[in-house]
């Protein structure tokens, strides 16, 4: 059809045929969980699109990271020996806890997952999920200028920030405040770093605006309805700025999944080449977190539920 444009461009960081293949494997493998849902939400959409979102994210560390060595046997998968973070992953405000149950069951055992309170369906996941579940409050504003990394992260974490809400647009940060840390980002509810986000005054005309946040405008109006200037396309492009403010290169995909938030935002590839520059841009991201602190009005919400920490 002439002067057809497709909507949303899938595919541009996996293969297709690869992600469709793999997707296949891992719905046969976790499509049981549907039937055991404990939590007064839709099945069929949260089980499928973490689903999504793993299979997204197994590739994305295959091709990111170097092979793992592993002794044949003949329980071995292919994925086995697939790259993957050599600092772990963290499922920043992990909510129901399917993404860490499929991670950990698939092998990806060096991680764990944080949320303020305790899920219904945590209860339901074999022992080896259950203990990388974890009821944690996160407070950004803890990071000092001579920490090696933020507070839980080591170097070559990858943080990954699935409808994360207020911790969204500190994944960059803290990512940038570690060696060799990235991050993922799929981004929901618009907050800035201590409120709710508000469009700027004049985003979209700023001279200063990057080549990618034109091309992610592009991509945006692709869609229709002002997919630029509503709101959560205006976060969507500030959130890659911020990334590219804090050093990564920050690459976009539109995830297959059953859900029309489905942006995702990933920093993995680091700007600067000598270490002062490398150094610059640590000090941007610092100075985001400095800037908070002096405002003092980030809130820290507290952790929920029986199996809170008692604070005192």
């Amino acid at each position: 059809m002439s002067g057809y444009q497709k909507k949303a461009q899938h595919d541009v960081i996996v293969d297709k045929n690869e992600y469709q293949d793999f997707y296949l494997v891992m719905r046969e493998r976790f499509k049981s969980v549907v039937e055991g849902w404990t939590l007064d939400t839709d099945p069929l959409k949260h089980v499928f699109e973490d689903i999504g979102i793993a299979t997204f994210l197994l590739l994305l560390w295959k091709q990111t990271y170097p092979p793992r060595t592993s002794q044949v046997s003949d329980q071995d998968q292919p994925w086995d020996t697939w790259g993957r973070p050599p600092g772990g992953w963290i499922d920043l405000g992990c909510g129901n806890g399917l993404l860490v149950h499929i991670l950990v069951s698939m092998g990806y055992t060096d991680g764990f997952g944080i949320d303020i309170r305790e899920r219904k369906t945590w209860g339901v996941f074999p022992p080896d999920s259950r203990t990388r579940l974890q009821v944690h409050s996160y407070d950004p504003t803890l990071i000092t200028a001579d920490s090696d990394c933020p507070p839980l992260l080591k170097r070559g974490t990858f943080l990954i920030g699935n409808h994360s809400d207020e911790m969204t647009p500190w994944l960059p940060i803290l990512a940038a405040l570690c060696p060799d840390a990235s991050f993922l980002s799929i981004p929901c509810c618009p907050w800035n770093l201590d409120q709710k986000f508000v469009k700027p005054k004049g985003f979209h005309k700023r001279k200063d605006r990057l080549g990618a946040e034109k091309e992610l405008e592009q991509k945006l109006e692709a869609r229709g309805k002002g997919g630029s200037t509503s709101l959560y396309g205006t976060y969507l492009q500030w959130h890659l700025r911020e990334g590219f403010d804090c050093g990564f290169d920050v690459e976009t995909e539109v995830l297959r999944i059953p859900s029309s938030r489905n942006w995702a935002m990933i920093g993995r590839s680091r700007l600067g080449s000598t270490p002062a520059e490398k150094a610059t841009y640590r000090d941007a991201a610092f100075a985001k977190v400095q800037a908070v602190q002096e405002r003092g009005s980030f809130k820290t919400r507290h952790p929920e539920g029986k199996s809170a920490p008692a604070h005192g």
